[in-house]
């Protein structure tokens, strides 16, 4: 029964091995263990009762912990919340959304390349990858759902193709620096980045590396 208890309680620390996340993060996906350990604890009276509320306090104090870092102040992919202080100038979207600086410049910078060059709310835009809200922010749609990475491809242009909107009607935004597969689809549907898109913008995103803004050629 230790041993058991020993690997529940070092489980998140564990599972932070080959990952890029940190211990706080993973520390709240892992809490279920943790509750399992007092669970099984109170269960069995391994501790005294004295003992075992120490335990809940200390894990009630890291929970807190856990919290504070994981939400607040290391949001997953994120600056911290309390510099979520800016809102986009042309969003009528989420009108109170709040964004970090960079991330604000970074999505007015698309929209503003876009409306120069036709885009309208409503228009189909397709993200390289996982930009789900990217999309949204800016007002478009997608029409094959969202393309999370190259492994659905085919089921992504199998939706679109039920759709009402063909590929060559899309905007394309393009942040992934191997977008190889992608294009490859696009051509054995017999469509060329080069001779059915403008290249319209050719920007760097909030993590300095860059991002390629393509219009379908009307």
């Amino acid at each position: 029964m230790k041993y058991l208890l020993i690997l529940i309680s070092l489980s998140p620390f564990i599972g932070t091995f080959g990952s890029n996340t940190g211990i706080a993060y993973n520390g709240i996906l892992f809490l279920s263990f943790i509750m399992t350990l007092i669970i099984i604890t109170d269960y069995f009276d391994i501790f005294p009762k004295r003992n075992l509320s120490l335990i809940i306090l200390i894990f009630y104090i890291f929970s807190l912990i856990f919290f504070a870092d994981g939400f607040l102040l290391h949001p997953y992919n994120q600056k911290s919340l309390f510099k979520q202080n800016y809102q986009l100038n042309f969003n009528n979207i989420e009108p109170d959304l709040m964004l970090d600086l960079e991330r604000k410049n970074y999505v007015e910078e698309i929209q503003n390349i876009f409306r120069r060059n036709g885009f309208k709310n409503g228009d189909p835009i397709l993200g390289v990858y996982e930009i789900p809200g990217l999309i949204y922010l800016l007002g478009g749609i997608s029409p094959g759902g969202i393309l999370w990475n190259e492994e659905f491809l085919d089921m992504f242009f199998y939706n679109l193709n039920q759709s009402k909107f063909s590929a060559k009607d899309c905007f394309l935004i393009i942040e992934k620096a191997d977008y190889s597969k992608f294009e490859d689809k696009l051509k054995y549907m017999g469509i060329s980045l080069k001779n059915d898109y403008n290249l319209i913008g050719d920007i760097r995103n909030y993590l300095k590396t860059k991002t390629l803004l393509y219009a379908p050629k009307r």
